[in-house]
């Protein structure tokens, strides 16, 4: 415990230095995001950045990141930093990647980093399952996302143990978060109220399409009851002067340089060689349309509207006599609403 006080009295201090600033939000004033990537590490959001990115410049999306950990059991590229040290250096990495995304908002909730393990029971045993759920809870309905964005939960060949749990935390999380009989001291005494997410979605999705724009819209699914949606990664970024998404995606990887990223090569140049990011959607809470529409149909019906889709309508939660509030579960429960929630969308 004693390292850790140090470890956050460090990072208390490069705040103070300055070096985060670009991306720290202002305190005091109420965060309200449309989507949160949930990771173990802080380099697991690299590979949606440009995606991020592409979202906030033309729609106004504003992402957040959870990290569980400050990835202070991995290895170091650049120096001998260890243990506390290595996760000081690799937030402030984390934070600058961001920030080539527009992504300000990052909470880190100093989780355990340890050893490789591809063992998600004992990543829960180490981090604590009720207070690492508890955590992510509350930033949720601290934050209010729409949507939810997180790594594969299943304890397939060769996925990170400390991966899994994180991703098992958001999906409890999805539903936690709308609750009220999770975690009750958030609402009686900080406040909070349940929050529901609108859809969850994991990153990456296994099938075949053919690259440049048209991977948007000609996506198959390896497993055909998948529903997986694709944004190019070709698009042109005015806030870069132009330059495509995939490449200010590199110059974010390159940030995390303690993980060996400094000498990433360029992205591809070619359009029609440039190929999607891809979400697997675990659940929805509302409509979704088809997902071989178009770039931002993983959010429509969400933070955007639908195209041709009605507009927002108060947010329900249901509050049961008894057992959870699953998706579809049937009645004799009691909603309590709360107004609609204006979408930033930009037509």
């Amino acid at each position: 415990m004693r390292w850790r006080a140090k470890a956050v009295i460090a990072t208390c201090g490069l705040l103070l230095a300055g070096l985060a600033s670009p991306v720290q939000a202002k305190a005091n004033q109420p965060i309200d995001l449309d989507i949160m990537f949930i990771g173990a590490h802080p380099d697991d959001e690299a590979g949606q950045l440009g995606m991020f990115g592409y979202w906030n410049e033309t729609h106004d999306m504003k992402a957040g990141v959870i990290t569980m950990t400050r990835g202070e059991g991995g290895g170091n590229a650049v120096g001998l930093e260890e243990g506390p040290a290595l996760g000081i250096l690799r937030e402030a990495e984390e934070r600058r990647a961001v920030g080539w995304a527009g992504v300000k908002n990052v909470y880190n909730l100093d989780a355990l980093d340890f050893y490789y393990t591809a063992s998600a029971p004992l990543s829960e045993q180490i981090w604590g399952y009720q207070n690492s759920l508890s955590r992510i809870v509350r930033t949720i309905r601290t934050t209010k996302p729409e949507v939810i964005i997180t790594m594969n939960p299943s304890a397939t060949q060769g996925n990170h143990g400390n991966h899994q749990e994180a991703a098992m935390l958001a999906v409890e999380a999805f539903y936690a978060a709308a609750d009220p009989r999770a975690f009750p001291e958030q609402i009686n005494r900080e406040g909070l109220k349940p929050f529901r997410v609108a859809r969850l979605f994991q990153s990456g999705g296994g099938g075949t399409s053919s690259n440049g724009p048209a991977c948007e819209t000609t996506f198959t699914p390896s497993q055909p009851t998948n529903v997986i949606f694709g944004t190019w990664q070709g698009y042109e970024s005015a806030t870069h002067d132009g330059t495509r998404w995939n490449q200010v995606n590199v110059w974010a990887r390159r940030e995390y340089a303690s993980q060996g990223w400094a000498d990433t090569g360029d992205a591809q140049s070619n359009p029609a060689s440039i190929g999607c990011n891809r979400l697997t959607m675990i659940d929805s809470r509302t409509p979704y349309p088809d997902p071989n529409l178009g770039g931002t149909t993983a959010l429509q019906g969400t933070s955007i509207r639908a195209k041709g889709g009605l507009p927002s309508v108060p947010r329900c939660t249901c509050a049961r006599r008894a057992g959870r509030c699953w998706p579809g579960s049937r009645s004799w429960s009691r909603p309590t609403c709360g107004p609609p929630r204006p979408s930033r969308a930009r037509g």
